[in-house]
């Protein structure tokens, strides 16, 4: 085996993946306005500009051109790769099922939107359309993104303002590390958000479960 070879690829924390070669980040990720061929193959530089884009029907297909881009090590008669997860999980291409039915029962699924309910105080706005330029304030370039702004009341805590933000998140995540993900797309606009996470439904602090692309169903 060539020990300069890159072992394995790798899922990111923005649920795409990647793997390194020569200064260069190979990257693999869905693109929602890909139509026909939603996933993207693209080869960056140093400074992160776009030398070599290619397009994917499947996620086999993509990962497969991953592991040639990033000339990754392989084994055995299969030519087999590894793709590696968060705590130590990891998978071998090619394989008798699709990619996306392992990853789902290795505990990660494909999210394409997630909404995330956000709370302020009651005293930070008068009215809904204050507390609608109170929300668009605080979270700057996220603010095209917010809806379904509310006064809501919980017994014990008082009345506050509620408001949802649909997400785009386009990859594969655990249930945990969806919900990091939103934490840390809104946290650093200074705005508290609850820990529940939604598929859109209407009101504050919806339990729906979030929208999951079903992959391993399709045909």
């Amino acid at each position: 085996m060539d020990q300069t070879r890159e072992t394995a690829i790798r899922l990111t924390d923005a649920g795409g993946f990647q793997i390194e070669r020569d200064g260069r980040a190979i990257e693999l990720s869905f693109d929602p306005y890909g139509r026909e061929t939603p996933w993207s193959a693209t080869v960056f530089d140093g400074r992160g500009h776009c030398l070599h884009a290619e397009h994917f029907a499947e996620l086999d297909a993509g990962l497969d051109r991953l592991a040639d881009l990033g000339e990754v090590a392989r084994t055995g008669l299969r030519e087999l790769y590894r793709v590696e997860l968060p705590e130590g999980r990891s998978f071998q291409r090619p394989g008798a099922l699709p990619a996306e039915a392992v990853l789902h029962l290795l505990g990660f699924d494909f999210y394409d939107n997630v909404a995330a309910s956000l709370v302020a105080p009651k005293r930070e706005a008068a009215d809904q359309r204050g507390a609608v330029a109170w929300f668009r304030e605080k979270l700057g370039v996220l603010a095209p993104l917010l809806r379904n702004v509310e006064l809501a009341a919980v017994e014990g805590a008082g009345e506050f303002w509620c408001a949802e933000i649909l997400l785009s998140v386009n990859g594969f995540y655990q249930p945990r590390g969806l919900l990091e993900f939103a934490r840390t797309s809104v946290g650093a606009c200074g705005v508290e958000m609850l820990s529940e996470l939604g598929a859109g439904e209407d009101g504050c602090g919806a339990a729906a479960e979030p929208a999951v692309l079903p992959f391993a169903a399709r045909a």
